[in-house]
């Protein structure tokens, strides 16, 4: 295994220039969220998967609003490499000091929006399953790339309609959005916050303003709540 990650971080080492210019593409390939159409970005992926012989699948619930799915290997134990290729709004061009959409090198370092939030990571993907495609044979395993639509804003695709409709499965998952520096580096991290939406009803009893003891009251009651909820 020592030797096969040496020989596919070699090929990644040596495809520089590829993974500079693919990510280039995809920064100067609008796909905004809202409103989330990421047709030109996702244009540019099939393309690169096309030159490179990588099969594919392309699902799109709603016009625009595109993944792509792609594998190499087969078997067990399976790795899924996600991101998505939608990003906020670049929102007043005037205060920007790059064009958000250019794609510019400066200091070794690529500006425009989402060069970071994460057409970078999608670009490391794509070309980290190329490396592994050129030793297939050697893979114990299989590795897909998920590339998705509808994470910077709830959409009509995305990971949620692909693991709905049961377009995905694997034993682990990867996903190449950026973390913060520690010890100047990136981490990885196990997991993140994510999202939990509930609502708390409080059910108190009226009573007349002279006698509030006779009755209970629902804002009262709500914050004794909350700090078990923070708990």
């Amino acid at each position: 295994m020592k030797t096969l990650d040496a020989k596919t971080a070699k090929i990644v080492e040596k495809r520089q220039a590829e993974l500079k210019k693919l990510c280039i593409e995809l920064v100067q390939a609008k796909s905004e969220n809202p409103p989330g159409d990421v047709s030109e970005a996702a244009q540019v992926i099939e393309h690169f998967l096309t030159q490179e012989d990588v099969g594919y699948q392309t699902f799109e619930p709603e016009k625009g609003h595109k993944s792509i799915i792609a594998t190499v290997g087969k078997g067990k134990p399976s790795l899924i490499l996600c991101g998505h290729i939608d990003v906020v709004p670049a929102g007043d061009i005037n205060k920007w000091t790059v064009d958000p959409y250019k794609g510019e090198i400066k200091q070794g370092k690529l500006f425009g929006r989402g060069a970071t939030d994460m057409k970078g990571g999608v670009t490391a993907m794509l070309i980290a399953l190329t490396a592994a495609k050129e030793h297939e044979d050697e893979l114990t395993g299989k590795t897909t790339v998920a590339i998705v639509p509808d994470e910077e804003a709830q959409g009509p695709g995305g990971v949620q309609w692909l693991l709905r409709n049961k377009k995905l499965q694997s034993d682990m998952c990867l996903i190449t959005e950026p973390t913060s520096y520690v010890d100047e580096k990136y981490s990885i991290v196990a997991g993140e916050r994510g999202t939990f939406w509930f609502k708390i009803t409080a059910s108190g009893k009226p009573s007349h303003g002279s006698t509030p003891a006779l009755g209970q009251n629902a804002i009262e009651m709500l914050t004794k709540f909350l700090p078990k909820l923070k708990a």
